[in-house]
């Protein structure tokens, strides 16, 4: 269940086993049904979300319209960058199209690893260039 993000996190940065161990504690696996919001227009984004399986949408309402911004597929990382950062609501709204599996962490959790392991503050500017 977490070995997929474990594997893209190797890809940005090297883990020993100490600090893989560390991260694999501050992870939680959920199901998102299909229809299930993972985040709705209004909530503050506290979690970074990685899509292990599945496909999710964003989108926006727009005057009452739904607005497709990204699909997102197993192995794909999402966070509403901004409500993360500021922890106001978000106009996002982000749903399951399928049963999909993601594995989250709070942010609350990453800053506590940025502080005690350097290696993840790595891992936060590069999640933050990315977005």
């Amino acid at each position: 269940m977490t070995s997929k993000i474990i594997q893209s996190i190797k890809l940005i940065v090297s883990l020993n086993e100490h600090e893989e161990k560390a991260f694999l504690n501050i992870l939680e696996v959920n199901i998102i049904k299909k229809k299930q919001f993972l985040l709705q227009e209004g909530q503050i984004c506290e979690k970074i979300t990685f899509v292990n399986n599945g496909c999710m949408r964003l989108f926006y309402n727009i005057d009452g319209i739904e607005n497709t911004i990204q699909f997102f597929f197993g192995d794909s990382w999402y966070t509403d960058y901004s409500s993360f950062l500021t922890g106001q609501p978000t106009i996002e709204n982000m749903k399951a199209l399928e049963e999909s599996e993601v594995v989250q962490f709070k942010k609350n959790d990453l800053y506590k690893l940025y502080e005690v392991m350097p290696v993840f503050e790595k891992v936060g500017r590069i999640f933050a260039e990315n977005a």
